[in-house]
């Protein structure tokens, strides 16, 4: 059941098959709290527990992870995050479409928005379709008052991305998203 504003959504999806070590969970808790600044050690554990080359977790179960946990406020954190994890599923050759597919589908707003960021952040990012298939998830999502949608869908409308630009769109869209805090 997904829930808007500010609040947290619930996976409706089943758990990945292999779990976070409670270590990455922690270091991945922190970084997703606004006044919170990770040390060396917890910025290394995300560089090499999770974006490293030799790692074994898998970076799906680290999306499911961000989509359980990030409330709308801390999607700033976790975008950088999400930034790195493409860059790491294309390097280790990760199916990046069937988790995408899968979060897309979910009736969760908080999935369905891990879907966009993924989709904003491959190297086709700037495809036709990819920026059309991100514009109906936060559509859809910002029906809902779903804040990090409703700001993402006026940046669409501002920059003129897969819509005509529509400053008052924009501007009416990132009022709504101003509102939800």
């Amino acid at each position: 059941r997904g829930l808007v504003g500010s609040e947290m959504c619930i996976r409706d999806s089943p758990m990945p098959k292999q779990q976070l070590p409670q270590h990455v969970k922690d270091v991945l808790l922190k970084r997703f709290k606004e006044d919170q600044t990770l040390n060396e050690h917890e910025q290394a554990i995300i560089d090499n527990d999770i974006l490293g080359d030799n790692t074994e977790v898998d970076p799906s179960d680290v999306v499911y992870f961000i989509a359980d946990n990030t409330t709308w406020t801390s999607w700033p954190q976790s975008d950088s995050l999400f930034r790195r994890l493409i860059i790491k599923m294309n390097f280790i050759d990760f199916n990046a479409e069937a988790l995408i597919q899968e979060l897309e589908s979910s009736d969760n707003l908080n999935s369905n928005y891990c879907a966009a960021r993924l989709l904003v952040n491959r190297s086709d990012a700037s495809n036709t379709e990819n920026i059309k298939r991100r514009l109906e998830i936060y559509k859809k999502a910002a029906e809902q008052k779903f804040t990090p949608a409703l700001y993402s869908l006026s940046d669409m409308y501002y920059r003129g991305t897969g819509v005509e630009k529509d400053l008052a769109k924009a501007f009416e869209l990132g009022t709504q998203a101003a509102n939800q805090k």
